[in-house]
């Protein structure tokens, strides 16, 4: 009995959702991540999950490895502490290196799901580097602002963090061409439901392409239709809208209502940001939101890191550091100790000053 992707002329699976370090549509960010790594810095590559972070990272091992640098790959997920981390860098080690007691020549960390390091084993890779022991250092996580590094490491990624965007339509179709060769059971209508329903990420796309193909050979059909797809793949948060709108309906408006709507957008930006942070006229204090009121009850009692303040308040770090660079902004907040890693924060003697800690 033939398999679902024999029915379709194919020896195997091919929509395999396992990294792969042939890429679709990211050569400009395999351009930046390899400037990154020739000037010997530590860079972020961020994007949502199944974006192909994982699979960039391969792509990099083995570019980086035919140009004389030794990349050493570590899956975070399953080695965290200092100690598993080094004792894969051993043994990369030649001879020479074993005998000095140095890293290999060149070396570049490429640490894939970064988020799960321990705190202290982040703080030891930035030593690391900073002690020229490794040439550069690659991080990947679904997490912009990783909440187990200290300020100052994630300082160094703000110039160096590449983001993974999403595929255009046709990215998508010459993704699972690539996948499918000469025999494509997909007509082009199909393509942009799958692009549609996987929001453009690979892997989603991907995923769609085996469930409806599985479907769709038990059923004995061949050519794959738009229909096919909407009715076998699984809707994606609220991507259900599409199915009853036309598909692309943004290429069909005049440019004039485009235009207009993007004036409405700006000066509805404009309105809320003069809304959220008033001084109001003739009161002796700040209006807030309900997570900066929070910050300041807690920074009138005690000095805090953005760490701390994010346990406390159940919530990320990103977040945090969001809301006290807003009341930094607005003189309510400062560093409170610029020696100390990670810094504190306290309130300006200007707020407290003119009585409006309550």
């Amino acid at each position: 009995m033939k398999t679902w992707y024999e029915k379709y002329g194919w020896d195997e699976d091919p929509f395999s959702v396992r990294p792969n370090e042939k890429l679709i549509g990211l050569e400009k960010e395999q351009e930046k991540i390899m400037s990154h790594i020739h000037s010997g810095v530590i860079s972020l590559i961020t994007g949502p999950t199944g974006a192909g972070k994982t699979s960039l990272l391969l792509w990099v091992e083995k570019t980086i490895r035919k140009q004389g640098y030794t990349p050493i790959r570590i899956n975070c997920i399953e080695k965290k502490s200092r100690e598993e981390i080094y004792k894969d860098i051993r043994v990369h080690r030649g001879f020479t290196d074993w005998v000095l007691k140095r890293f290999p020549k060149k070396t570049v960390l490429l640490l894939d799901e970064a988020q799960c390091l321990l705190k202290d084993t982040g703080e030891l890779i930035k030593v690391w580097w900073d002690d020229k022991r490794t040439h550069a250092v690659v991080l990947t996580s679904i997490e912009e602002n990783l909440s187990n590094m200290t300020g100052s490491f994630m300082d160094r990624l703000k110039e160096q963090t590449v983001y993974l965007p999403a595929l255009s339509l046709s990215k998508i179709g010459d993704l699972v061409r690539l996948r499918v060769g000469e025999k494509n059971p997909f007509n082009n209508e199909a393509m942009e439901a799958i692009s549609i329903r996987s929001e453009n990420i690979p892997r989603r796309a991907l995923e769609i392409c085996r469930k409806v193909c599985v479907a769709c050979a038990e059923k004995d059909v061949r050519d794959i239709t738009r229909e096919h797809v909407f009715m076998y793949a699984p809707v994606v948060r609220k991507i259900i809208k599409t199915v009853e709108t036309p598909l692309f309906p943004v290429e069909r408006q005049k440019p004039e209502t485009i235009i207009q709507r993007q004036k409405d957008k700006r000066q509805k930006t404009k309105t809320k940001k003069t809304e959220v942070f008033p001084l109001e006229m003739g009161k002796d204090r700040w209006v807030f939101s309900h997570a900066q009121t929070r910050i300041v009850d807690i920074l009138g009692k005690e000095e805090v890191t953005a760490e701390q303040l994010a346990g406390l308040l159940k919530t990320s770090v990103g977040s945090i550091r969001k809301q006290l660079s807003r009341l930094k902004g607005k003189n309510v907040v400062m560093i409170a100790d610029f020696t100390k890693t990670p810094v504190t924060y306290k309130l300006t003697e200007t707020y407290t000053r003119r009585g409006i800690n309550e």
